[in-house]
């Protein structure tokens, strides 16, 4: 009974560990561009392999910046131990050159007693989505 144990103890961990070394896929089947370096080359360890340190997760950004026009760095504030706090703005190269417009239809449409039904309406269909992610 015992030895019965062992051998499934051994086969449930040596099952557990190849789990593992498979590696994951965000986007099963995604073609990515070759040009966006991924965060295992620029800091050398892959996404959940250990804790991604404030300088790391830095330079990867900066990283993702230089890469690709698609990606805009801006810096809003600082933590209370000095270190520099960013947000991204990923989106098309052309929604990137309109990002001040953007902006401004969004901060607009924000309060709906200073813009009209149609406005709202023109607005609406004229914005991207966005979206805001914190982690």
């Amino acid at each position: 009974m015992f030895h019965r144990h062992r051998v499934l103890a051994f086969t449930l961990t040596i099952f557990a560990t190849s789990l593992f070394a498979q590696s994951f896929e965000f986007f099963p089947g995604a073609k990515y561009d070759p040009k966006i370096p991924t965060l295992k080359s620029v800091v050398g360890h892959d996404h959940a392999e250990r804790i991604t340190m404030h300088h790391e997760a830095e330079k990867y950004i900066f990283a993702l910046n230089q890469a690709s026009p698609m990606i805009q760095v801006v810096r809003y504030a600082e933590t209370w131990e000095g270190r520099p706090l960013y947000y991204l703005i990923v989106a098309s190269e052309a929604n990137q050159a309109r990002v001040a417009e953007i902006k401004a239809g969004m901060q607009r449409l924000a309060d709906p007693r200073k813009v009209s039904a149609t406005e709202a309406e023109a607005l609406i269909k004229s914005l991207p989505a966005i979206t805001w992610l914190t982690y």
